[in-house]
Order: C-alpha cells, then structure tokens, then sequence
C-alpha cells in the first residue's frame, strides 16, 4: 500500500477541454463543495477535466473538444501535504505535456508514475472505483468482478498482486488434469488405461478364437481329404463305362445329340438360377398374364404423360392470356369511362356558355330600354349593361371548365394508347375479347385437369394390378422402381429361357428315339448308371467346393484377426508407457491440489481480515437508514449483498436509494482501508436515487467522519438544500461551457 499525503484541489484553470474553453473553477479545502448546474451544463466534463488532469487521456471520445483541433488542456492547484503544487497537462494530436511544480519553491517534482497515483496512492482504475463516483456508475466497483479484477481490487489491500488469479491458474490446471467431464489429461489416460486392458483382454479372446479357427480349418481339410478317394474312384469308373458306351454309340448324330442336350441342360440351370428372384420363376401362363399387365400399364403411363402435357400447355395458354389481359390494358375500361364523363361534361360545359354570351348580347342591347319604358327611368341603362358582363363572367367560366375537360379528354387518350375515341373504343373491345378467351382457356384447362385425374386413376390401378402380380418378388411392398425393374427383369429373361426348355424338351424327345432304336435295353441300363455317377460326382464336387470355400473364409478371417490383434509385446510395452505417464500426471496433479489448498488458505485469511471491516463500516455508515433486521455483506467475488432478517439477496433487491448508498458506503469503505490520508471525494449526480432526508444524514456522516474535501457536482434542488451550513456553492452556469 502506498503511503500518500492529504490531497485538495485548489483551482481548476481549463484552457480546453470537451465542450468548455477558459473556464476557471475554485474550491475550498476540507469542505463540501457543490458545483450546482442544469443538466447538461458541463458538469461532468469538470469531473472527467480532473481525471484527465491526474491521469492523463483515459477516454479520448469523451474528452476531445467538440469541435475545431485536437488540443486539450489546462492547470490545477493543489495541496498535498503542508505545501501547494501547480499541475499543467496538455494534449495536442498525440503529443502530451506534462510539469509538476512546487509553487513555492518553482522547484519541478519528477514524475515516474502518473500524478494521479503520487497523489492518492491510486491506479486510475482504482480511482473510478473509489474516489470517483462517476454519474451513473456508481456502481462499477460491483460489475464484471472476476479473478483479474479482484486482484486488482484487493491488491493494495494485501500486498500481492496476483492473490486470485492464482489460485484461477491452479484450478485450472487442476481441471485441465482431472475434471467432472472427464476430457482433462489424467482422465483421458484413465480412459487409454481401461481401452488398453480391454484390448488385451480383447487379445486373449482373440488367440482363443484363432485356435478355434484353426481347428475348423484341420476338420474341413480332412474331410474334403475323405471325398478325394471317392472322387477318384467315380472318375475311374466313369471312364470305363464310358468306353462301353461309345462303342455302342454307332452315328455321330447320337454324340451330338448326346452333347448338345448335356450342355443345354447345364446352360438352362444356370439361367434359371440366374433369373429367379426369391428362388422363383413364374411358370409360362403367369409371365403372359404379367407381360399383358405390363403392355397396360405402359400404355396407361404414356397417356397419362400426355395428358399431363396437354395439361401444362392448357395452364401456359390461360397464364399467357391472363398476362395480356393484366398488361398495360387493365384500365382501358375506367378510362373509357372517365373518357365519355369527361366528353359529356365538355359538351354540357359548351352549350351553356354559348347560352350565356347570346344572353349577356340580348341584356346589353334591349335591357336597358326595356327598363326605362317600364319604370320611366332613362338614367338606369347601364344595368342591361351590368347584367350583361355578370354573364360573361359565367361564360367564360363555363368555357374555361370546357378546356379543362377536353384537356382531360386527351389525358385519357394519351393513357389508354390511343389517339381518337374511336382507336379508344377498339380497345375497350379488344379487352372484353380478351376476357372471354380467358373463360374459354380457364374452361378447358378444367377439362384438361379431369381428364389427367382420370388419366391418373387408370395408371394406378394398372400399376396397382401390376404389383400384385408380382407379390412372390415382394412387390406389394416394394417401391414403382423396384416394381418396374422386376417386371422388365422377368419379361426379358423369360423369352431365352423358355426357348430353351423347349429345345431340352424337343432333344429329349430324339434321344430318346435313337436309344430305343439302336441301343437297346443295355445302353440304356449303362447310359442311367452313368449319369447317376456324374450326378453322384457333381454332388461331391459341390460340397468340396463348398467347403473350399468355407476353408478359405476361415483362412481368411485368420489372417485379419492376426493383423487387427497387435502383438503382445507391443501391447505391454504401450501400456508400461502409458503406466508411468499416469503416474507422472497423478504426482503433478498432487502437487497443484496442494499449492491450490494454500492458495485458498491466503485468500480465506485475506477474507476473514478485511471482508468484516469492510462490512462493519458498511453497516455503521448506513445506521441512519436501514432496520435492526437488515444489514449488508460481502459475497464470494466481494459483491455486496442484502440481508433482511434469514434471506440474501443481491444488493439491488434492496431497492433504488439503499442499494445506491450501500454501494456509496462500499467505496468510501475501500477508501478507508486503502488509504491513510486523505484524497477529494467527486461525486457526479451520484445521489439521484436518494431522498432528501437520507442526503442530510449522508453528507453528515461524510463530513464528520472524513474531513476532507468533497466536490458534489448536481443539478437536483434538494441536494443543494440538504448540505451543511459550511459548505461552498458554486453556481455553475451553461454559458460557461
């Protein structure tokens, strides 16, 4: 904590600043001084002015003058201590002068930090915390208090400058190791820890099952080794059988015969087992009854496309012509309207006025006579004469709406794109035209519309029909394509097949011809023990290839289970690794547990020291207005709360002026602990939620238990009436900004 000398400001002397020029301001030493104003006066520039001048450019948006250059400035005297100074700052465009100067001995203080901390003992940000009660911040020393902003709260308080940062850091640390999330270094190598004793339990289980596969192999290998011999043997017999037949096979048509149908009944096998779909093929009656269920479903397709398209070209045609009928035409109609008014209008406008200039020429001329044989009164003839302009008058008003008419006349013209009434009534008629053809499309775009829903149902039910033919390939329940393909599937591979099921069946019948006629019973005899033995050698041959088969998907998931399994070795030298890792981790984890606990110790002792002073002036500041049930206390982040009775809550809950001067005692509570002399309290319209009764008692209490001076910047009546008798009032007036 820095110790410091009793401070005053003496004299402001402001060259320029923000929105004031020329401007000196003079205040009593340990006193209350209220600087009284209207808003918006310049008050809180002369606030801002003394920030400036102590701290140097804090907010150039606030401070540069409104208008003209970049150049502020201006001088301060003061007291500090027993002696007085003189203090000039100016700021021009980027360049700051600064001198300090003792005025009785013209002697300049060197400066190694800023005025404003020499003085007071505090940093600027400490200074708008505390001294400074800046209008409508009373309570920053509340806001955004987070570990950075305690340390430098609680800095001159303690000593150290990083209490709760610290002990920030470490529990961070701590988290980053182990946390409830489980993503921290310690946790994660837990979870490496548990993924590599699965794997080698997963290796153990692997061996086990290779063996076992190894085993599978050994029985398929032996078994397909018994079938061998079998195979060999049939092979032999085959051969000799064979020889006996073709000698009793006399004409080369019976080998080809032979030939021919061995051959096709393997191809039809294998088309028969490349066509079916769910191990079925529909027999010949169903696929025609599905190839005409098909014809009927592309047909009803390509009618419903055309359809559709006739559709579209309806909705093309009613949209063209609704365009051309929305076009620059619209409002042919009124204006044909407006045009016929207007011409009637014109017409009735022309006759009149011609009426009253026949009439203005019959007063003029026989009028007066006609008057003075009457009444016997030759000196009225000028009344024929008086009647006859008022006519005239009318005429030409009548003449002059006429004009206007026909001007109109030609405006409706020039609108509807016409230059005679005739090309106007063209018009009209040809929008009426094209109304009634809009009827007409919209009609037959109605048609068209049935026509395609008819157009639709018929497709539907054709591929509905279709669908239900093929329910044994899952049709019912397969999607249009899936329904489609399998029809065309079966429709294209049946025509092939069947032809040669027909050909099997054609050569069957001539082998069996040529047998009876030149073989005999014993060809016979030895032609069915031959194809029982191919039969019985394709059965074995089938099952050894299945079982090579199986044979080699076994060898083959042998091989991938070797390259996924990883060699124990490598296993337990990864997991030593990562043993000692962990342990490496624990000890620094224990290590960081231990210098947070005394990190939190510091700050618990911190706490216990200064929170209950801080607290008690709090409270005996505020006796004069809250209850016996109420008080106020410090939070965990050293926010004020609000107590009544059992409940805490934060100290706005308090309501607007006991929240305002518990805040108010919070600073002047700092104050105290920070400092042992005395620095001037500035407050800027900070009272505005307090009445006038608590504002008596509070300026009592500032005064009695400061004695220091208090600049009091307002524009409220009632603060002004509630100061002491011994303080200084200074009329601030806005011509001075």
């Amino acid at each position: 904590m820095t110790k410091t000398m009793d401070f005053s400001i003496l004299q402001l002397r402001i060259h320029r600043f923000a929105g004031i020029e020329n401007v000196t301001v003079t205040f009593r030493d340990n006193t209350v001084n209220i600087i009284y104003g209207e808003n918006r006066s310049g008050k809180t520039s002369v606030c801002e002015f003394i920030r400036f001048m102590l701290y140097g450019l804090c907010a150039p948006a606030t401070m540069l003058p409104w208008e003209g250059d970049g150049c502020i400035g201006g001088e301060m005297d003061l007291r500090w201590g027993e002696k007085k100074y003189l203090l000039i700052r100016s700021y021009d465009n980027g360049e700051e002068t600064l001198s300090f100067t003792d005025v009785q001995t013209k002697e300049a203080i060197p400066l190694t930090t800023s005025p404003g901390e020499l003085l007071t003992g505090l940093t600027d940000w400490m200074y708008i915390r505390t001294l400074y009660f800046a209008q409508k911040q009373t309570d920053n020393i509340q806001k955004n208090l987070h570990y950075e902003a305690l340390d430098r709260l609680t800095a001159p308080l303690t000593g150290e400058a990083a209490l709760y940062s610290r002990y920030a850091k470490l529990a961070e640390k701590q988290e980053s190791l182990m946390n409830g999330d489980k993503s921290g270094s310690i946790d994660l190598l837990l979870e490496k820890k548990h993924a590599f004793e699965s794997q080698r339990d997963a290796l153990k289980a692997g061996q086990e099952e290779m063996k076992e596969i190894n085993g599978q192999i050994a029985v398929i290998s032996a078994r397909v080794e018994e079938n061998n011999p079998k195979v060999v043997l049939l092979k032999a017999n085959m051969k000799n059988l064979s020889d006996e037949m073709k000698g009793l096979q006399h004409t080369e048509q019976f080998a080809s015969l032979h030939a021919s149908l061995a051959g096709d009944e393997l191809k039809y096998q294998r088309m028969l087992a490349a066509c079916q779909i769910n191990h079925f093929f529909p027999p010949r009656e169903e696929t025609e009854e599905l190839k005409e269920d098909y014809k009927t479903y592309t047909a009803a397709t390509e009618q419903l496309n055309l359809e559709k398209e006739r559709l579209v070209q309806a909705k093309n045609n009613l949209d063209i012509h609704n365009a051309l009928n929305e076009s620059g035409e619209d409002n042919i109609e009124q204006l044909s309207k407006n045009y016929h008014r207007a011409s009637a209008r014109s017409r009735v406008c022309a006759y009149v006025s011609l009426f009253l200039f026949v009439m203005a020429g019959a007063c003029a001329l026989g009028f007066g006579t006609l008057y003075n044989v009457l009444f016997h009164k030759e000196d009225r003839y000028y009344v024929g004469f008086w009647l006859a302009g008022c006519l005239i008058i009318g005429a030409f008003i009548l003449l002059t709406r006429f004009f206007i008419r026909l001007s109109q006349m030609r405006m409706y013209l020039e609108e509807a794109g016409a230059d005679t009434p005739g090309e106007l009534q063209i018009l009209r008629t040809r929008k009426n035209a094209r109304k009634q053809s809009a009827v007409l499309y919209a009609n037959e775009l109605n048609k068209q519309e049935n026509v395609t829903r008819i157009a639709q149902k018929k497709c539907n039910e054709a591929f509905n029909a279709l669908r239900s033919r093929l329910a044994f390939a899952g049709g019912e329940a397969a999607s249009q394509d899936s329904v489609l393909y399998t029809a065309r599937s079966i429709l294209e591979n049946a025509p092939p097949l069947f032809a040669l099921e027909d050909r099997i069946k054609e050569q069957k019948g001539q082998y069996k011809n040529i047998m009876e006629g030149n073989a005999g019973k014993d060809f016979l005899t030895m032609q069915n023990e031959y194809v029982r033995m191919e039969e019985e050698l394709h059965e074995i041959n089938e099952k050894n290839l299945l079982l090579m088969e199986e044979k080699n998907a076994l060898t083959a998931l042998l091989e991938e289970k070797k390259r996924s399994n990883p060699s124990e070795e490598i296993l337990t030298r990864d997991m030593q690794a990562q043993e000692k890792e962990l342990l490496d981790l624990l000890e620094l984890y224990r290590a960081i547990q231990l210098e947070a606990e005394n990190q939190k110790r510091k700050i618990n002792e911190f706490e216990e020291e200064f929170k209950l002073p801080l607290c008690s002036f709090i409270n005996s500041f505020l006796t004069f207005t809250i209850r016996k049930d109420e008080s106020f206390l410090l939070g965990k982040h050293f926010e004020l709360l609000y107590k009544w009775g059992s409940t805490v809550a934060p100290v706005y809950t308090a309501g607007g002026g006991l929240s305002e001067l518990a805040i108010i005692a919070l600073r002047l509570a700092y104050i105290e602990q920070l400092q042992g002399n005395r620095a001037p309290l500035i407050f800027d319209e900070a009272f505005a939620y307090v009445d006038r009764q608590s504002l008596g008692h509070l300026y009592a209490a500032l005064t009695n238990r400061e004695h220091r001076q208090i600049l009091l910047f307002s524009s409220s009546q009632h603060e002004k009436s509630a100061l002491p008798k011994n303080a200084h009032i200074i009329k601030w007036e806005r011509d001075r900004t």
